[in-house]
């Protein structure tokens, strides 16, 4: 599965040590440094997991975004570095 044209969700863990990759056929994989690890077909655990972390990653980037609208303030420069801004 290593033709990302074909991927339908990707997501890389553990500075990309791990990758969870969906394919538009299904296939659903982890993978261990780039390399093919595991067939996680049928594991619904992992795809779930996948998606909710998916999910969180974008709302906390639109966070970010909004946050960038702000100017300082303890509560705001407070929340800037839980997200990592």
């Amino acid at each position: 599965m290593a033709d990302t044209q074909s991927e339908f969700m990707r997501v890389d863990v553990n500075d990309g040590k791990y990758t969870v990759v969906m394919s538009q056929k299904g296939e659903l994989k982890a993978l261990r440094y780039g390399e093919e690890w595991r067939d996680c077909c049928g594991d619904n655990l992992i795809y779930w997991l996948a998606m909710e972390l998916l999910q969180t990653r974008g709302v906390v980037e639109q966070a970010k975004e909004y946050l960038s609208n702000f100017e300082a303030s303890p509560l705001v420069d407070e929340l800037r570095s839980m997200l990592g801004t």
